[in-house]
């Protein structure tokens, strides 16, 4: 039986951690897909990282979906076959396979949970069940209220957060 596990988090802090100074050099923007997606103790341990580094983010966007599409979009995604566990996956049985998908949701609100309690003033949750251009709008018309007026000219910094098996 093959056991699927989350890279260590200080491999993965170190690894965004560069990244993020590499691009900050270059002024380049940049998105995190997939971040924090750690044990739920530690996503404080990210967020202080991520503060002490300088990355502080204007907002955070909590994209909400309804249940049967994001279980829907986790299957999809786990037996599609450009998936990297497809293997591992294709070896469990289907009630393996509706576990891990209820694990994976089961985590997901967790971590939401603790990102909207650590960023009580910084967050918006927008419903992905609208047209796409009405979602980019809301989006940009948030991020762009959120910049500080006398700041120097940039590109806002947004954290897009979404159900897992949507992005």
């Amino acid at each position: 039986m093959v056991i699927l596990i989350l890279v260590d988090d200080e491999i993965v802090l170190r690894l965004v951690k560069n990244a993020l100074e590499s691009f900050k050099k270059e002024r380049k923007s940049w998105i995190l897909e997939g971040f924090p997606r750690t044990k739920v103790i530690f996503i404080k341990t990210q967020a202080i990282s991520m503060q002490k580094w300088g990355f502080l983010p204007d907002c955070f966007f909590i994209l909400n979906s309804d249940l049967k599409t994001i279980v829907d979009a986790i299957r999809e995604k786990i037996l599609s076959p450009d998936y990297a566990t497809v293997g591992a996956l294709q070896e469990f049985t289907p009630e393996a396979i509706e576990n891990y998908i209820q694990l994976t949701i089961n985590n997901y609100n967790l971590n939401i949970k603790e990102i909207k309690s650590l960023n009580k003033d910084f967050y918006y949750e927008l419903d992905t069940n609208v047209p796409f251009e009405d979602l980019v709008e809301t989006m940009l018309t948030i991020a762009h209220v959120k910049v500080k007026v006398n700041a120097p000219i940039r590109m806002p910094r947004v954290i897009f957060l979404g159900p897992p098996g949507k992005c």
